[in-house]
């Protein structure tokens, strides 16, 4: 039997000590009001938010859609992120690289996910378990507190901000969405909607799957929720368990179709079991027990925040870093599960929603902060659908102390609401500042580079982003440091081979693409930067053997193509030059330099200029 709503007298707080005028109860009415949090949560949104519509490509965002020609090409398949792809693929069909649309489309997906926890807290305080006085004033504002934190803290900049990170938030929004579409239909009035909503429910969870892994947890997030603020015989929850964990199967299905199924599920499980060549599994695991910790500091105090974290990997468990880090979780675990034991046994219901709350953030945070070995042991990003857990529980427990505090001490129980009103304030003061930072990749990089000083990744990126502004000489800096600090990184050889280029310093260039090349023989790059220099020292038979490689290793390669067209011409082989500058213009009719050069050398030859 589902539990039944008890004919509870209201708490005392719920209940006026006189009548209010009724233009006091209108007021209170519209303050109160859906309608009016929705509008609020959105406003307060597109406030925070307003100030990211010209930040730049970043990390990531280059080879996931700048380059990425599955976005620019993009075929619909089954494969792993396939909803994430199509969405990019979309920006890029109206809009290029553009990136205000990219910004635009994220800021609404972060509105909607508002949305979404407002509605997914509404719908569970109107669950059974709730008391009848669950629309007292007090209950009424657990969903709009709760949207509003998930919306102004800055710990969601990373999911919103950074453009490539929207398979995050758009995963949270059909994980969202198909709670909250399961949750109408426990509610639907009719059993012909119930079945319909139940289906949306079904759809709406493949999407999720099919956008980022982080879904893999929703069958489970289901069961929580049915046994904590339904209850009943668990035998109704197999098909639901069944139907979900279906859906939750395309995550590994997908993997094998992209893997060519070579082996079937015990291939794809033994990859997942093996150590990255990064950091090993226990590694990884010790390490997660402290970043979990450090994601719970960042959601109470989000200060030193930062893009790339130099996070130290634990290798023992028996140290006191780890060992304190572990102890803090199982005690919140433990927590969480008495809160919601004691709930069941005595119908409260602020104690579900507190432990439902802590339980969600450790369950949706598992598939990246567990087991499996990710390059990057920590980004800020993973935290997006996890803090919603969080917000909820924080939120219940202040509005739960508050009614206590109104029947023993008024004057504490007053100050819960301004205190809540003044988080959300200095959350998203603290967001819109975070977000100047992000405005330039230059005061981006320079940021993590003070918070994360011997991270290579970051000298290398601030290097990058000086060399684009014209900052030669700081690019160049940053690329010796990060080759101090790791001198087995082909990268920033060739980045900083590229900085003495761009100043035409060739004899200083030469050594440093060499030295890539040692590292990385098959770096085409490197290579075609190394003929490039070597023609301009006229060192043309050497400049030649290095761009027929290139050509070799990349037959596609258009620029390389041209560049040994020119070493041709100087050559006066003038038929093989006319041969590369025509292949080039074919291989990236875009190529106007090679275009030029062939119209340019036939015309000089007496030829008829004609590209095919």
């Amino acid at each position: 039997m589902e539990y039944m709503k008890k004919n509870r007298t209201p708490s005392p707080s719920s209940i006026h000590k006189q009548a209010a005028s009724p233009h006091e109860s209108a007021i209170r009415n519209l303050l109160l009001s859906p309608v009016t949090h929705l509008i609020l949560i959105i406003a307060a949104g597109a406030a925070v938010y307003g100030n990211t519509f010209g930040v730049p490509f970043v990390l990531d965002d280059v080879t996931s859609i700048y380059g990425n020609p599955v976005v620019r090409d993009f075929k619909l398949a089954f494969k792993p992120r396939v909803v994430g792809d199509l969405s990019f693929a979309l920006n890029y069909l109206f809009g290029r690289t553009d990136v205000t649309g990219y910004h635009l489309v994220n800021l609404l997906i972060h509105l909607i996910n508002g949305g979404l926890v407002y509605c997914l807290v509404s719908l569970l305080r109107k669950s059974p378990c709730f008391p009848i006085n669950h629309e007292a004033d007090d209950y009424r504002l657990i969903p709009f507190f709760t949207a509003l934190l998930f919306i102004c803290h800055p710990v969601q900049t990373q999911a919103v901000t950074y453009i490539s990170q929207r398979v995050a938030s758009l995963a949270t929004l059909f994980y969202l969405g198909t709670l909250v579409v399961w949750l109408a239909a426990r509610y639907a009035a009719t059993r012909k909607v119930r079945i319909l909503l139940y289906g949306t429910a079904f759809g709406t969870a493949l999407l999720a799957m099919a956008t980022k892994e982080i879904a893999f947890t929703l069958p489970l997030t289901i069961l929580m929720l049915e046994y904590i603020f339904f209850g009943g015989p668990l035998r109704r929850l197999v098909v639901p368990a069944a139907l979900f964990s279906l859906a939750a199967a395309t995550i590994p299905a997908a993997f094998m179709v992209q893997t060519g199924g070579k082996g079937g599920l015990l291939v794809l499980l033994a990859r997942l079991a093996t150590p990255t060549n990064v950091i090993s599994r226990a590694d990884y695991f010790l390490t997660q027990l402290r970043v979990q910790v450090t994601y719970l500091r960042l959601l109470v105090l989000p200060a030193g925040q930062n893009l790339d974290y130099d996070y130290p990997v634990s290798h023992v468990l028996f140290s006191l870093p780890v060992l304190a880090s572990l102890a803090l979780i199982l005690a919140i675990l433990s927590c969480a599960v008495y809160l919601v034991v004691r709930a069941r046994r005595n119908e409260q219901p602020d104690l579900r929603l507190i432990g439902f709350g802590i339980l969600w953030f450790f369950i949706t945070l598992s598939v990246e902060s567990s087991l499996i070995p990710l390059q990057d042991v920590i980004f800020e990003h993973r935290l997006y659908l996890p803090s919603v857990g969080l917000f909820v529980a924080f939120v219940t427990a202040l509005m739960t102390a508050r009614r206590y505090l109104n029947n023993r001490k008024a004057a504490a129980g007053a100050l819960v609401i301004p205190a809540l009103i003044s988080a959300v304030l200095l959350s998203a003061v603290a967001t819109a500042a975070r977000n100047e930072i992000w405005k330039d990749e230059v005061t981006l990089w320079e940021d993590v580079v003070v918070k994360s000083p011997a991270k290579v990744r970051a000298h290398g990126s601030l290097g990058s982003a000086y060399q684009r502004r014209g900052l030669y000489d700081a690019a160049a800096r940053e690329y010796q440091t990060a080759i101090q600090l790791d001198q087995n990184d082909p990268a920033n050889y060739n980045n900083l081979g590229t900085i003495y280029h761009l100043q035409q310093k060739w004899g200083d260039a030469v050594p440093m693409y060499r030295k890539a090349l040692g590292l990385d023989p098959a770096n085409v790059k490197a290579r075609y930067n190394l003929g490039t220099v070597l023609t301009k020292l006229g060192m043309y038979s050497e400049a030649e053997a290095e761009l027929r490689e290139v050509i070799r290793l990349k037959p596609d390669y258009d620029a390389a193509h041209n560049a040994l067209g020119i070493v041709y011409a100087k050559l006066l082989r003038n038929g093989d030059a006319v041969a590369e500058f025509e292949k080039a213009a074919r291989l990236n009719p875009g190529n106007k330099e090679a275009a030029n050069n062939f119209l340019a050398l036939s015309k000089a030859l007496k030829g008829e200029p004609r590209l095919h």
